[in-house]
């Protein structure tokens, strides 16, 4: 399968307008494509065979470049057609291709299952969001946690809008948050810095040497000196 990712239009009605749902089956009358990263089955959150259990993680795309988006952070259920792999942007993923009139999710009743750490650890700790998440689907994802996976993680969901804030970054300077140069977030294009990169994610010397690793942060503290001294690192200097 070829895919441009410059092409495709997010376009949920679209999307909907092909599906249908029987009994406990979503069917399809349209071949469609589900899309997720491959780290997804490194991490054990999807499981491939002829029944494929994946996290409700993925982007579902038609023929012609329309998508929309899952964000259900448990498990489900799919028997694709075929299994395929490209990339995008140098990152592995996963492509099930789902033909038309059949089962694009093969039941609608889910198993709580807490995947809350490894999804946080691959999103903000590694900085590793899919592509076809937007700035503002990443809390939601969280938001959902309590009613798919049984997770009170995402309760305040103002830590995940935090923490999504600190690792959107503006392409064009990656020290600089996304949020401080565009005034609308639903059309930011950000580039994502996971928390463990001391290069990006901690502005102070202090936070830079004190982390896990402290290599890095040295040399990033010498590059990037900090203009002005925290309150924190006055009273330690003291």
């Amino acid at each position: 399968m070829e895919f441009n990712i410059d092409k495709v239009k997010r376009n949920p009605n679209k999307i909907k307008s092909y599906l249908t749902v029987k009994d406990d089956m979503v069917i399809t009358n349209k071949r469609l494509y589900i899309m997720f990263p491959e780290k997804f089955v490194d991490k054990g959150l999807s499981v491939l065979s002829s029944t494929c259990y994946i996290a409700g993680l993925f982007a579902i795309i038609d023929d012609e470049g329309n998508y929309s988006v899952s964000k259900i952070p448990t498990r489900m259920s799919v028997q694709p057609a075929e299994i395929d792999t490209v990339l995008i942007n140098d990152i592995p993923y996963v492509v099930l291709e789902v033909e038309e009139n059949t089962d694009l999710i093969v039941s609608t009743t889910l198993i709580k299952e807490n995947i809350a750490f490894p999804v946080y650890d691959l999103f903000f700790i590694q900085g590793k969001i899919p592509w076809y998440y937007d700035y503002t689907d990443i809390p939601e994802i969280f938001k959902n946690m309590r009613k798919y996976a049984g997770s009170k993680s995402g309760d305040n969901i103002i830590t995940f809008e935090f923490l999504t804030s600190i690792i959107a970054r503006d392409p064009n300077n990656l020290e600089v948050p996304i949020r401080e140069v565009i005034t609308d977030l639903n059309k930011a294009n950000p580039v994502y810095v996971g928390l463990k990169n001391p290069w990006f994610t901690f502005k102070s010397t202090l936070s830079k040497v004190a982390g896990a690793y402290m290599k890095l942060g040295l040399v990033s503290a010498m590059i990037h000196p900090e203009k002005e001294v925290s309150d924190l690192e006055s009273v330690i200097r003291e």
